[in-house]
C-alpha cells in the first residue's frame, strides 16, 4: 500500500512539473549561458552566432518519433531562433506530451529553461533526460553540462565544479 502511495505521489509530482513548465512565466532573457553547447551553435553566413537547431537531420528524436513530434520540434526551432523562449519551450512541453521516454527532447527543454533564468527547472530537466539515457550516450555529458550552468546560475560553484567533472568522465560510466 505504501509502495502504490509513493508511486502515485511520484507520478503526480512529474505530471505538475511538466504542467508548470518553463513556459509558464513569460521572459525576454536570452543572453548566453556560459558552459552550455556552445560548440552546437552554428553561424550565419555573414559569421553571427545562430542557437542550436532542434530540427536536425542527426537528432535521434526526430527519426524515432512521430511526424507530430517533428512538427512540433521544428516550431519550437523557429520560436528559438525568434528569441521567443516560452512558445519554444511550450511546444517542448508538447512534444514531452506524445513521446515522455524520449531523453532529446528533454534535455532541450532544459536548454531552454536555462536560458529563461529557470536554473532549478533546467537541472531537474536535464537530470531526467540522463535517466533515459546511459552513460556513454554523449547526451549525458551534455545534460550534466546543463546541470553544471544551472548550478552555476543558483550560486552553487562547488556543485558546478562536481557536475562540469561528471560532464568529463563521458563514456567512462556513472
Amino acid at each position: 500500500m505504501k509502495r502504490r502511495f509513493v508511486y502515485i505521489a511520484y507520478v503526480l509530482f512529474a505530471v505538475v512539473l511538466i504542467g508548470q513548465g518553463c513556459a509558464s512565466r513569460p521572459t525576454a532573457r536570452t543572453e548566453k549561458v556560459q558552459g552550455v553547447d556552445e560548440h552546437s551553435s552554428t553561424q550565419s553566413p555573414s559569421g553571427e552566432k545562430q542557437p542550436p537547431s532542434f530540427a536536425t537531420a542527426s537528432n535521434p528524436s526526430q527519426s524515432a518519433s512521430s511526424k507530430p513530434v517533428s512538427v512540433l520540434l521544428a516550431r519550437a526551432d523557429s520560436e528559438l531562433d525568434a528569441g521567443n523562449l516560452e512558445q519554444s519551450a511550450a511546444n517542448l512541453e508538447r512534444a514531452l506530451r506524445i513521446a515522455p521516454q524520449d531523453a532529446h527532447i528533454w534535455h532541450k527543454l532544459a536548454k531552454v529553461c536555462l536560458h529563461q533564468g529557470e536554473a532549478e527547472q533546467a537541472e531537474a530537466m536535464a537530470k531526467k533526460s540522463n535517466a533515459l539515457v546511459t552513460a556513454d550516450d554523449p547526451l549525458w555529458s551534455k545534460n550534466w553540462r546543463v546541470i553544471a550552468a544551472a548550478r552555476r546560475l543558483q550560486g552553487d560553484t562547488d556543485g558546478a565544479r562536481q557536475a562540469e567533472q561528471r560532464a568529463q568522465t563521458h563514456g567512462t560510466g556513472r
